[in-house]
């Protein structure tokens, strides 16, 4: 995909090449000749200060939230968010042609989405599952390292379940995920909420951090479905305020 048509996809001014983008990513290792690279702040890393060694690895351009000393650099106002938009623009919007399922919770969200996988396809319908046990797309199963991979793994999983026939995706998304914008670039046709335990507070620190992260699934999804048992279930219905939500006992 031409480089241009993906800056102008997130509103940032058309690139001064309209080179081929080979591939698009926030992981220095992948950068090579064509490459968009990703500026992204992480806990130990921040990718602004690897900007100029994409460049050299052959990076067409860099996006990123301060300004930097190259030439082909793109501002933006979050990196994270602007990484999934270009990666679902660059795999050709596969969200479009399938349909998501998102299931967010401490507990449940494995056994949740093979028990919604084993009853779509009982029904005769094809479906792909992304999350802790891989990429399931269909034909063929793949490790993502993460139980919601990075935007770039997540939206060649979506394509390659598109490609491969598949009607349905279901995907665990994480509240790390939620709060990296990692699907962001993605709609949800169902988002299902399970519940909250207290894992992952080293990462989110408190628990009112942790509950807000896994409520973003709900700005991401048409229809929520909401464990009405768990004591924050009254948080993911005004999240989903003005949408079709749900609740299960």
């Amino acid at each position: 995909m031409k480089l241009s048509s993906l800056l102008t996809g997130i509103g940032v001014c058309p690139a001064q090449t309209d080179a081929k983008v080979v591939n698009i990513t926030d992981d220095i290792k992948k950068v090579r000749e064509g490459s968009l690279f990703v500026c992204v702040r992480g806990e130990t890393i921040n990718g602004h200060t690897l900007a100029g060694e994409a460049v050299k690895k052959g990076a067409l351009a860099v996006i990123c939230e301060e300004q930097t000393d190259c030439e082909n650099a793109y501002l933006v106002e979050n990196s994270r968010l602007a990484f999934s938009r270009l990666c679902a623009l660059f795999y050709g919007n596969p969200d479009r042609k399938i349909k998501l399922i998102g299931i967010t919770g401490t507990n449940g969200k494995t056994t949740v989405a093979c028990y919604i996988k084993y009853m779509l396809e009982a029904l005769g319908h094809k479906c792909a599952v992304i999350g802790t046990l891989g990429a399931d797309t269909g034909d063929s199963v793949s490790e993502t390292g993460y139980t919601t991979p990075q935007p770039d793994v997540f939206f060649e999983a979506l394509s390659s379940a598109v490609a491969q026939g598949c009607e349905y995706c279901v995907c665990e998304i994480s509240s790390q995920a939620l709060s990296q914008y990692r699907v962001d670039g993605a709609k949800f046709s169902l988002g299902i909420f399970t519940n909250i335990g207290t894992d992952h507070l080293d990462y989110h620190k408190t628990v009112s951090r942790l509950v807000a992260a896994k409520a973003r699934l709900c700005s991401l999804s048409e229809e929520m479905l909401i464990n009405a048992d768990d004591a924050y279930a009254e948080v993911f219905l005004e999240a989903a305020k003005g949408k079709r939500a749900y609740l299960y006992y």
